[in-house]
């Protein structure tokens, strides 16, 4: 296959149903997606609605079919996966939607909300400093899944596949991959002075027992 040079991309932004769809013609293959992104919200056709997504400050990512696209991917990775049109030029139909989690437990979460909005590729580390309200402290956090397993700090959501919900979604049910949980991170401090303790407690009966048996044998 011909490496592919300019793309025609057809956006949609459901936050924005007024607006439909519209069509960025010949944009060039070898820009990132985060590059199409600025493009777009820049266009003329959403040009009214600038205040309304600078409001809502939320994290978009574009979305192929039930796919959330990096934003480092380039539109020429995409054309070469979803091949050309019968006109030999190379269309894709793609969806912008904002980055929406359900997040708990609600007394842990800034403004005592559930459903948050988080950036998906951003180190997880950074998301539990943003979520968790301020009296706590994010190194005493970690972000789980919804298996409760605790999630690498380093990573991001989007790195485990954890893609966010739809708001747009008809479903009724939230989308299991959508929900995430806090979770207080055990030191080692603590631990150790429990088993301290435990060890301490045994020694003692153990002393004690030993001189009350001694004195019975007297």
């Amino acid at each position: 296959m011909n490496s592919v040079q300019t793309v025609d991309v057809n956006i949609s932004i459901p936050e924005l149903p007024e607006s439909g769809s519209f069509w960025l013609r010949n944009f060039p293959a070898h820009h990132h997606l985060d590059e199409l992104y600025q493009e777009c919200v820049n266009r003329p056709e959403i040009a009214h609605a600038q205040s309304f997504l600078q409001r809502v400050r939320a994290s978009r990512h574009f979305w192929l079919g039930d796919t959330m696209l990096r934003r480092r991917q380039t539109l020429a990775e995409l054309a070469q996966t979803i091949g050309s049109a019968a006109n030999g030029k190379f269309e894709i139909a793609l969806v912008l939607r904002r980055d929406y989690y359900r997040i708990g437990p609600v007394h842990l979460v800034i403004g005592g909300k559930g459903h948050i909005y988080v950036q998906a590729e951003a180190p997880i580390k950074d998301v539990i400093a943003q979520v968790l309200v301020h009296e706590e402290r994010s190194c005493c956090f970690d972000l789980c899944d919804r298996h409760y397993r605790r999630l690498d700090r380093e990573k991001s959501l989007a790195d485990y596949g954890l893609w966010p919900a739809w708001e747009d979604s008809a479903r009724q049910e939230f989308p299991a991959r959508a929900r995430l949980a806090l979770r207080a991170r055990v030191s080692w401090l603590p631990r150790m002075c429990y088993v301290g303790a435990v060890l301490l407690g045994f020694a003692i009966g153990y002393w004690s027992i030993s001189a009350l048996l001694a004195h019975q044998l007297r």
